[in-house]
């Protein structure tokens, strides 16, 4: 909304309107530690990882659906008095027990994130010393290379939001200060969601071919 120039509204309406965002916001945490997660064993266990049956990714995806429904709709659930807000962004949809939810849920994703890559990171560090292969140690490189970008980013937009917000919910700011933090924060959630496609695009040579020919194919 901040886009468009919408300010002063009821916070239930602003859920309304960002309702679809909100959601897609809390998959892409989900998924991110699940991506995460997936990384890491894959580079501690390869053998293993080649063997995991497609029935597991299922579950996975449908955990992320499950908790993404459960926190969108926490405002539902503990219900809380209807507010006018001045920036219409998901911390500000939300209020109260639902507000508390939605940032505990994503700031703990967001600490075991980076603690996920930051060990996947260090395995593959450890696998490009121990292995002699050149073959097999420029691709470890190339997959260090990658991890230092998205860890980058990760903490320069998604993470350093969901940080700010926490603490200035836990030390109960009022006033100014609060404005502030959630409106750069909102555009930091922004950056993170929508410059994805572009890191990808850089560093994963199969989404570049994938991207050239989508428009050849419809």
């Amino acid at each position: 909304m901040m886009l468009f120039g919408v300010y002063n509204i009821f916070n239930t309406t602003c859920f309304y309107l960002s309702i679809y965002g909100i959601f897609a916001m809390n998959m892409q945490s989900v998924l991110g530690l699940f991506i995460g997660l997936d990384r890491c064993y894959n580079v501690s266990f390869p053998v293993r990882y080649s063997k995991i049956p497609l029935l597991s990714y299922i579950i996975g995806f449908t955990i992320c659906v499950i908790a993404s429904l459960f926190v969108t709709f926490s405002k539902y659930i503990f219900l809380a008095e209807e507010i006018i807000i001045t920036v219409c962004i998901p911390v500000t949809a939300f209020y109260e027990t639902s507000l508390r939810i939605w940032l505990c849920f994503n700031f703990v994703i967001a600490v075991i994130v980076i603690f996920v890559y930051g060990w996947t990171h260090i395995k593959c560090r450890m696998l490009r010393n121990s292995n002699l292969h050149i073959k097999t140690a420029e691709s470890v490189n190339r997959i260090l290379k990658s991890l230092i970008v998205v860890i980058a980013f990760y903490v320069s937009t998604w993470f350093l939001a969901m940080a700010s917000l926490f603490v200035s919910e836990v030390l109960n700011l009022q006033g100014d200060p609060v404005y502030y933090i959630r409106r750069w924060s909102g555009w930091l959630v922004i950056c993170n969601s929508s410059l994805h496609v572009f890191i990808y695009f850089w560093r994963t040579p199969d989404y570049r071919c994938l991207a050239k020919l989508r428009p050849l194919y419809g």
